[in-house]
């Protein structure tokens, strides 16, 4: 039997709304006392994802919860959104899912996991388009999903038909994947009748969610939204940013980045926003370590909003199939800004500002699979809003799926990705024709 951790209180629904998003420290996020748990039932499985909510929202950070569990009933491992700690962005793709199919990967080995057809993931709420493609990506048995989320969620238009993955094979995959329970309420606004694929035979007769229980994953999370995205928004303004490469190289911020990527402020573009060929040296190179590390030789790039070179990452998906070269490299920077915010490096933020006036440059354009969905949804799980439209944060070098191709599938995502007021995720093809050609001839061509 796999192990978990007691169950802490469950408040109800009123008093999440009677409290906000602030709990105090009615619990301690330390998990402690750790004991089997077996699950009897969709309640029991929700139930267990809404203790995990409690400690997201009392840490301050996206009230989301989510565990895996085996298809004997035993409880695998749960964990909460991590998105902010100690009220600074911590890491913006630290949603549950992601967290858990990552660590999935890493201890699959190690501690004998059973294979991803035998895993059922729940969660308190409906995945967004980075954890839909990690999930799609893992191939696990069944998704049971508590509260709907109309704005960023994989089933935005409640339908368990998922028109966002239309014209691929992940249309059917979450169509056969994804459950939607019932929920057994006297209220319009807390009921609801199943949808998507049946919940998995394990959980037996019973099926349904009890209202307050989904009350709670669904008002919790609504209770923080506004919250914490304002914490992900409160960078200076563009004009206030000032240029790294003005540090000494005794500043703790120039030895930092230094430390984080040993090129860092080698290359500076031309002009901010549009690199040139002298970036593909720095590409082929993280491409080349991207095969080593299980990709398919891919690398992706970030610029400041000066046009200088930040880091370039390359996949790591020999420890997990989700550690793109793209989500390695928004994880690497935040965790850059977090450590020196947190070493009282008051001035961080001055020099390393908020991503959405950075570019990302792919060496290879990403595939419509369920790595590039996640990309995509990390992208804007990484903006969190409104971005500048007078420039493209987001491209790439050699094409793989067609411009149209990925201006098609951005435009179907969901609302928080698709519309104009929002993050509008689109990737271009660098404008740059010398940077484009440099890489065509130098990138690796071995594939895993």
């Amino acid at each position: 039997m796999k192990f978990t951790w007691k169950k802490g209180v469950i408040l109800s629904a009123v008093s999440i709304l009677a409290g906000s998003a602030i709990l105090g420290n009615v619990l301690n996020d330390v998990h402690v006392d750790a004991v089997p748990t077996a699950i009897n039932g969709i309640q029991d499985a929700v139930h267990e994802t809404a203790d995990q909510v409690l400690h997201a929202s009392d840490q301050g950070t996206f009230s989301v919860g989510g565990m895996l569990m085996d298809t004997d009933g035993n409880v695998v491992y749960t964990q909460h959104n991590n998105v902010v700690t100690n009220d600074l962005v911590f890491d913006p793709t630290a949603h549950g899912e992601r967290q858990m199919i990552d660590w999935y990967y890493e201890n699959k080995e190690s501690l004998d996991l059973p294979e991803p057809e035998k895993i059922i993931l729940v969660t308190s709420l409906d995945p967004c388009a980075m954890c839909t493609g990690s999930i799609l990506q893992a191939g696990f048995a069944n998704v049971v999903v508590s509260a709907n989320d109309t704005y960023a969620g994989i089933n935005y238009d409640k339908s368990a038909l998922f028109p966002s993955l239309s014209g691929t094979s992940m249309q059917a995959d979450a169509q056969a994947s994804f459950s939607y329970p019932a929920v057994l309420g006297s209220t319009a606004k807390f009921s609801r009748e199943a949808t998507g694929v049946p919940v998995s035979p394990i959980f037996g007769d019973n099926t349904a969610i009890e209202d307050q229980t989904y009350a709670l994953t669904s008002t919790a999370f609504d209770a923080t939204l506004n919250d914490v995205s304002n914490k992900i928004n409160t960078d200076l303004p563009e004009d206030q940013l000032l240029d790294p490469k003005m540090l000494a190289t005794t500043d703790p911020i120039y030895v930092a980045l230094k430390a984080a990527y040993p090129h860092a402020l080698e290359y500076t573009a031309p002009s901010p926003n549009n690199p040139d060929e002298g970036l593909a040296p720095y590409l082929i190179e993280a491409a080349e370590q991207d095969i080593a590390n299980g990709g398919d030789g891919n690398a992706v790039a970030l610029l400041d909003r000066f046009g200088n070179l930040i880091m370039v990452t390359a996949g790591n998906q020999a420890v997990s199939e989700i550690q793109t070269p793209f989500m390695l490299a928004t994880r690497g920077y935040a965790k850059l800004r977090y450590n020196l915010q947190m070493d009282g490096v008051s001035n961080a933020t001055q020099y390393l500002g908020h991503p959405k006036y950075n570019t990302f440059i792919y060496a290879k354009g990403p595939e419509i699979n369920p790595q590039g969905l996640a990309d995509f949804g990390a992208f804007g799980s990484t903006m969190e809003g409104a971005i500048p439209t007078d420039r493209t944060q987001f491209q790439y070098g050699v094409e793989r799926a067609t411009q149209a191709e990925l201006d098609a599938f951005a435009d179907g995502l969901p609302p928080f990705y698709s519309d104009d007021d929002s993050v509008n995720v689109h990737i271009k093809e660098t404008a740059n024709q010398d940077l484009i050609a440099a890489l065509a001839a130098g990138l690796p061509t071995t594939i895993k």
